[in-house]
Order: C-alpha cells, then structure tokens, then sequence
C-alpha cells in the first residue's frame, strides 16, 4: 500500500511540473523583451506581440505561441519542444539549435528564420 501512495503521490507532483511556469519569468519578458533561460513551459502565449524578444536556452517546452507575432525573436538553443506556433510570425527568427521535436509549426511564417541544427523531428510542417 505504501509504495502505490508513494507512485500516486509522485504521478502528480510530475505532472504538475510538466506544464508549470513561472509567472514573473512571463512578467519580466513582457516588460523587457528578454526572458533568456526562463521556465516558460506550458505559457499561454498565443496572439502575443512579442517581436525582437530575447529568449535563448528558455524552456518554452508545450507552451502555445499560436498567432503570435515572433519575428526577429532570438530562441536560440530553447527548449521549443510540442510548443504550438499556429500561424505565428517567425520571420528572420533564431532558431539555432532549437529543440521542436513535436512542434505545430502549421501556417507559421518561417520565411529567413535561421534554423541551423534546429530538431524538428516529428514537427507538423503543414503550411
């Protein structure tokens, strides 16, 4: 009995994990444009006006970008993993190195993003 509440017990404080953000962290990229290493996975950040943003090596990991206007935003080495990016504008973008293994890239505007050893593996790419 004790190590099945002990299993029910860690299933829970690791899902909480899994989507939890910090809210000074979405705070601080609002008022400065710049969030590097953040923990911004699972944010709402869909429709945002977020150009020019700085957020390299952030964790973006499931956070929802969908329409957002991105472009010329550095993410850099960000964890990008199953984040949605549904129509965003990714113009000019640095995508270096990013991890987007899962992500819904589908209508996004990828037009001179850089992307260089960017994973992609098992992205939707539909436009």
């Amino acid at each position: 009995m004790g190590f099945r509440l002990v299993s029910i017990v860690m299933f829970f404080l690791l899902s909480a994990n899994a989507q939890a953000f910090d809210q000074k962290a979405v705070k601080r990229l609002q008022a400065t444009g710049e969030c590097g290493g953040c923990d911004l996975s699972g944010a709402q950040l869909q429709g945002r006006f977020l150009e020019k943003t700085k957020m390299p090596r952030a964790n973006l990991r499931a956070a929802r970008l969908d329409e957002a206007e991105l472009e010329k935003s550095d993410f850099q080495e960000a964890d990008l993993r199953k984040a949605s990016f549904h129509l965003a504008d990714l113009e000019y973008a640095n995508l270096r190195w990013a991890k987007m293994q899962g992500a819904n890239l589908s209508g996004a505007d990828l037009e001179k993003a850089n992307m260089a050893g960017t994973d992609l593996s098992n992205a939707n790419l539909q436009f």
